[in-house]
């Protein structure tokens, strides 16, 4: 499910309090749950909304992105959703690529449907906006570059194709730790960023159309993304 930027405003809209005595009707409240603990407002939600849209971060404390390490915090996803829902939440986000496709499309779906049903608030997530971002530029032929190691990629190569996409390719850099690792300046050509370059040549392919760059570290999002 893709929630529009018209459709979140709506939904404050309609749940929110009409303006009184030049009360001004706070914006609509986001409801993020996020794979780590103490995650921030990502940066790029407040430069796309501004004002316009408030942010309730919930964290699942996720240490490792392992299958592990997603059945660990799984199950706490449905319950953080109700308690947004009690915060004033009016529409839901789970983040986390892998977290939500490392089960298949199927049990993505089935999550989203779960957080709607319980909250009774539009939902998506973030597994969900790579497939309907692929299928607004007409993609079918994919390539990943991603943070995982080989098992978690499998599951990736799965959900995409059991999402209607070709993987021609696909490379990762091997990481499970959540929390370790170090920003990468831009002229940090002889470092860690030199993986980059690698990460990207691995994936290059003609016949693709799209790359697909997921990692569910912040501290990863310009080096894979």
């Amino acid at each position: 499910m893709r929630i529009s930027r018209r459709e979140l405003l709506q939904a404050g809209a309609g749940t929110g309090i009409a303006a009184v005595c030049g009360a001004a009707t706070p914006p609509p409240l986001l409801g993020l749950i996020a794979p780590p603990a103490d995650y921030p407002v990502p940066p790029e939600a407040i430069a796309l909304y501004g004002r316009d849209i408030r942010f309730l971060v919930y964290g699942l404390g996720l240490t490792t992105m392992t299958p592990e390490g997603y059945d660990s915090v799984i199950d706490k996803i449905v319950p953080f959703a109700r308690e947004q829902k009690r915060a004033g939440a009016t529409a839901i986000s789970i983040f986390g690529t892998s977290l939500t496709f490392y089960r298949g499309a199927a049990f993505n779906q089935k999550l989203i449907d779960d957080v709607k049903r319980e909250t009774g608030l539009p939902t998506t997530s973030m597994s969900a906006a790579v497939v309907d971002g692929l299928k607004a530029v007409n993609a079918r032929r994919v390539a990943a570059a991603t943070a995982y190691n080989d098992e978690v990629n499998r599951r990736l190569n799965t959900f995409l194709q059991e999402s209607g996409f070709d993987v021609v390719a696909m490379k990762g850099l091997g990481l499970e730790a959540i929390g370790e690792g170090h920003v990468v300046e831009a002229d940090d050509r002889d470092g860690p960023g030199a993986v980059d370059s690698s990460l990207g040549q691995g994936v290059e392919r003609p016949e693709c159309e799209q790359v697909v760059g997921r990692s569910d570290r912040r501290d990863l999002t310009s080096r894979v993304e």
